[in-house]
């Protein structure tokens, strides 16, 4: 009996350590009463109280009720060893608090009656901190939609239902295009911006007919569940690219962009959520390299091109162990003096099992892998070998270009790797030019501009390729003292014809002349090109009409016998 109630004392004292509700009901006498701190806890009158059960009726809000009751219940009737409940109360101004009550029988009998004693806590915060912890478990902080997480359990669900039901869905994919360009020309601010107000653009444009989750980054994801035909689709896609027409307002700045979308289809295309979200990724991928800015649906000529894509990632892994790749040379020809004086170095490949493969083709895909920079690193070698040797034959040429990706770029050790090259095979600096697009200018970061000026400031020239194709902008073209701008080939395809591309090259002549850049023309054809572009004043003429890319050989021929060579074409 003393162990009993010593038990009870000390079980009392160390609730009340905790500024918990100590209550004990007396279920013989029928009492129940509460510690003072409900009076802290809870807006409630518990005065005119019998039992535990009436506390339980008049508290819990409605949908609680039943399960709490429930619980109480068998507990009383030994269905459970242990009482312990949680339910929510709505205080007299309206505030919901979640309440937790604990309790035990007493093994002592005072004055012959059985004793229930328990405690009481507020445990609101811990049920918010739950929640909290549940949600972003579940949903991206930035835009509050479902995320990646969520996405699987929702589609797979439906999946099952529409397995069921035998209806169809859709997975839409969406990819903003070119996002990366805006982190780094407004800020991380303005693209987190983007996101949030491209997120309730969707919303406006899906509202209840679909579900929207945010994958990752700027990969955002439709479902669509139960529609008669594809019109509904389309009609989504469409507005979608209507909406962005206009442009996003983000303090004081006005920008536009564009998005490329893939669908797949359920369960036409399969019935597996990881196989439809790779399907969907292909089909946007697919829009992406037909001009972005589309959609497009996956289909068995999606799936070809994947397939190849597939394949020639896993050759172009042993391309260079296998011996397949192999370095072009294509003469830049001063017209006035009919003389090769710079050379650009192509990569081409042929491969085995699939022959050979072009550039535009092999390039994205080692780029996407990181293999770019094993690449990279081999032709930079491979045509730093061969000038050496051409040089100790005393061939004379002012420049060698090489390619470079924004991928190369960025990669730590780049510009040592150049520098260090140079040195192994004496090349002058100022002999290496490196080639970079208007998109590649664009993409670099801040970091890579200091990049580019430590290269340029240690002799290596920069040259602009396909000038006027990408995101021309006279800010990033005189940010750098570059040597060289590459008008490109979609310029002189029609020149003979067109007299707006005369007007363009004029003027970037014009505009060369006055900052100091040399201009070369690429994919010059014929002789009427060729003499037309002369007339421009373009001097330095890259084509076919000169030579295709050719071995290095073939181009050592050249070199050798360019100055006793009697008429305009060098090799052709």
């Amino acid at each position: 009996m003393e162990n009993d109630i010593y038990e009870r004392d000390a079980y009392i004292k160390a609730i009340q350590a905790v500024n918990d509700v100590i209550w004990e009901w007396n279920l013989d006498a029928k009492m129940i009463i509460f510690s003072k701190e409900i009076n802290e806890m809870i807006d409630f009158d518990t005065d005119d109280l019998c039992n535990l059960k009436e506390f339980i009726e008049r508290a819990a809000i409605e949908e609680d009720k039943d399960k709490a009751l429930d619980e109480l219940n068998d507990f009383l009737n030994n269905k459970t060893n242990i009482y312990n409940s949680v339910f929510r109360m709505e205080q007299n101004d309206g505030e919901i608090k979640w309440l937790q009550i604990k309790g035990r029988l007493s093994r002592e009998k005072l004055f012959g009656n059985k004793v229930f004693i328990g405690v009481m806590t507020d445990v609101t915060q811990f049920i918010s901190l739950q929640d909290r912890i549940k949600y972003m478990a579940y949903f991206d902080g930035l835009t509050e939609l479902p995320n990646r997480v969520l996405f699987f359990q929702i589609l797979n669900n439906l999946l099952i239902r529409s397995i069921r039901e035998k209806k169809r869905g859709a997975v839409i994919f969406i990819d903003i295009d070119n996002f990366k360009t805006i982190n780094d020309n407004f800020g991380h601010q303005h693209g987190d911006m983007i996101l949030k107000m491209f997120a309730q653009l969707l919303k406006i444009i899906v509202d209840k007919s679909g579900q929207i989750a945010r994958l990752s980054g700027d990969e955002f994801v439709i479902i669509l569940y139960d529609y008669k035909d594809s019109k509904k689709i389309e009609m989504i896609c469409d507005d979608i690219k209507n909406y962005l027409k206009n442009y996003f307002e983000i303090k004081d700045k006005q920008i536009y962009i564009t998005v490329s979308i893939g669908i797949a289809l359920f369960p036409e295309h399969s019935c597996d959520a990881n196989e439809l979200l790779k399907y969907a990724d292909f089909a946007m991928y697919y829009s992406k390299l037909n001009g972005k800015g589309r959609y497009s649906f996956f289909n068995k000529e999606i799936s070809d091109t994947f397939f190849r894509m597939r394949q020639i990632e896993l050759e172009l892994e042993m391309s260079i162990q296998n011996e397949e790749l192999y370095i072009c040379y294509q003469p830049q020809v001063d017209v006035c003096k009919n003389k090769i004086i710079g050379i650009e170095a192509l990569i081409r490949w042929n491969n085995k099992n699939l022959g050979n493969i072009s550039p535009a083709e092999f390039i994205p895909i080692a780029e996407k892998t990181g293999f770019i920079i094993k690449l990279g690193k081999w032709v930079i070698e491979e045509v730093l070998s061969t000038t050496s040797l051409w040089k100790k034959k005393g061939y004379e040429f002012k420049n060698i270009s090489i390619n470079v990706s924004p991928i190369q770029i960025k990669e730590k050790n780049f510009k040592e790797t150049l520098f260090n090259t140079c040195k192994k095979y004496d090349i002058p600096s100022n002999l290496l030019e490196i080639e970079i697009t208007e998109g590649t200018l664009m993409e670099v970061y801040k970091e890579e501009y200091k990049l580019l000026e430590d290269i340029i400031s240690n002799g290596i020239n920069i040259a602009i390729d396909d000038f006027g194709t990408g995101y021309s902008s006279l800010n990033y073209i005189t940010a750098l003292p570059f040597q060289t701008i590459k008008i490109d080939k979609s310029f002189v395809d029609n020149i003979i014809d067109n007299e707006k591309n005369i007007a363009v090259i004029k003027s970037i002549i014009k505009l060369s002349e006055s900052l100091r850049y040399n201009i070369i023309i690429e994919g010059v054809e014929t002789r009427e090109q060729a003499d037309l572009l002369e007339g421009l004043g373009c001097k330095i003429i890259q084509g076919y009409y000169f030579s295709k890319p050719i071995p290095k050989s073939d181009l050592e021929i050249l070199l050798m016998n360019q100055g006793v060579l009697g008429g305009r074409q060098i090799g052709r």
